[in-house]
């Protein structure tokens, strides 16, 4: 699992950069500002669940490389789930300030960032 903190360098600098374009969509469209803040709350809320996930990963291929049993550690999912879930009644609670499409929408970012990312990676390499 040598690539995953390359991985998770790239996702870091590419949720960044759509963060601040977000940011910039925010400032210029003020009527619609709902959109891009949504948007942002959606995918910085993904880059936690992947990155998360990432640490995950790499405490139990540590574990199975040192010989070690990964005994289970539980509550990942629920984690992951339940920040999800927090995002989601937050647009629900303030409409005025997060569109609920948009956060819904962009909570799967991160994932699709990742596919595109090892695909282009994996490109490279051959």
């Amino acid at each position: 699992m040598s690539e995953l903190p390359k991985y998770r360098k790239v996702l870091t600098m590419l949720t960044l950069y759509f963060v601040a374009l977000c940011l910039l969509l925010a400032a210029l469209m003020p009527s619609y500002r709902s959109v891009p803040q949504g948007l942002i709350l959606g995918s910085v809320v993904s880059w936690i669940n992947a990155y998360y996930l990432g640490y995950k990963v790499m405490k139990v291929t540590d574990a199975a490389a040192s010989g070690q049993s990964a005994r289970r550690m539980g509550m990942g999912f629920g984690v992951r789930a339940a920040l999800s879930i927090l995002a989601v009644m937050m647009t629900v609670k303030l409409p005025m300030y997060f569109n609920v499409f948009a956060v819904v929408g962009s909570l799967v970012l991160a994932q699709f960032l990742i596919l595109f990312i090892g695909i282009r990676f994996s490109k490279s390499n051959s």
